[in-house]
């Protein structure tokens, strides 16, 4: 019997946690989350495709980004004003506050594992099922 877990937990400095419940639109088995350094932005990745962003000041999701099916990877740039999400063979780029991706490409192949910005944001890094590293270039 499987059973899923659709909430998030969020912990304060002294240890104690709540729970955001809801997937907010992450659907069923959220598979990647990642919280901007700023502290602002919650974001969880999901099977269905969805990536939800909530604004940790209420708690409350925003409207929730579609990138395609099976969504695994997400990230923040280091600014926090930028999100990225990996879904089945693509790559998608929002500003925090928009709805609509700034960016995006395809790729060669559908694993895509993890996610990470440059310093400067000008750069994403991608690794996946194929064992390499890819740098897009955003600007």
């Amino acid at each position: 019997d499987t059973r899923r877990v659709d909430s998030h937990s969020r912990w304060d400095g002294e240890g104690m946690g709540t729970t955001v419940r809801g997937s907010g639109g992450a659907g069923a088995g959220v598979t990647g989350r990642a919280v901007a350094s700023s502290g602002r932005w919650l974001a969880a990745a999901g099977y269905a495709g969805t990536l939800t962003r909530w604004d940790c000041d209420g708690w409350q999701p925003l409207r929730p980004l579609r990138a395609g099916e099976r969504m695994n990877a997400v990230c923040f740039s280091r600014s926090g004003r930028l999100v990225a999400a990996a879904a089945k063979g693509r790559v998608v780029v929002w500003a925090c506050d928009r709805d609509d991706p700034i960016a995006e490409t395809t790729l060669p192949i559908t694993g895509v594992y993890a996610l990470a910005f440059s310093p400067d944001a000008r750069r994403l890094a991608q690794t996946g099922a194929d064992g390499k590293v890819r740098i897009w270039n955003l600007r």
